[in-house]
C-alpha cells in the first residue's frame, strides 16, 4: 500500500507551525499536511448514532494511535475503510484514518486541534 498518510517525521515541524492537540498540545500535524479529498479540506458529517463532526482531511500525521479495527460500515468515503484515531498523549478521540488499497488520509476533527507557534 502507498502509505499517502506517512507518520510526520520530527524535521517536519521544524520552523512550520504545529497544529496539536487541544487538550494536551501533543504535536499531531502542520497546515502544509492539509490535503482536499471528495473536492474539500473540510467536511461535516454525523455519524449513525447522530453526532456531527467537522474534520479536515490531512495527508500526514503523528502522535496517534488507532483503536480496533478497519471498518467499510457507514464509512464518510465510499471505497475507504476507516479506524479511530486518539491522541497519544491523553488518549482524546482525534479523528480517523481513511484507507483503499492505494490512498490514505487522516480525517482530523478540527475542534480537537489547536495552532501553536513552536518558538
Amino acid at each position: 500500500m502507498k502509505d499517502a498518510a506517512a507518520p510526520l517525521p520530527l524535521e517536519a515541524f521544524q520552523g512550520s507551525r504545529i497544529l496539536a492537540c487541544a487538550r494536551c498540545r501533543q504535536w499531531i500535524t502542520i497546515p502544509a499536511a492539509a490535503i482536499e479529498v471528495g473536492g474539500a479540506h473540510a467536511h461535516e458529517r454525523s455519524n449513525p448514532m447522530g453526532i456531527r463532526f467537522r474534520f479536515g482531511c490531512f495527508a500526514a500525521a503523528r502522535g496517534l494511535s488507532r483503536q480496533g479495527s478497519p471498518s467499510r460500515e457507514a464509512t464518510w468515503f465510499p471505497g475507504y475503510t476507516w479506524q479511530v484515531e486518539i491522541c497519544d498523549g491523553c488518549k482524546e478521540h482525534m479523528g480517523w484514518l481513511y484507507a483503499t488499497m492505494d490512498h490514505r488520509f487522516h480525517g482530523l476533527i478540527l475542534a480537537a486541534l489547536v495552532e501553536i507557534d513552536p518558538a
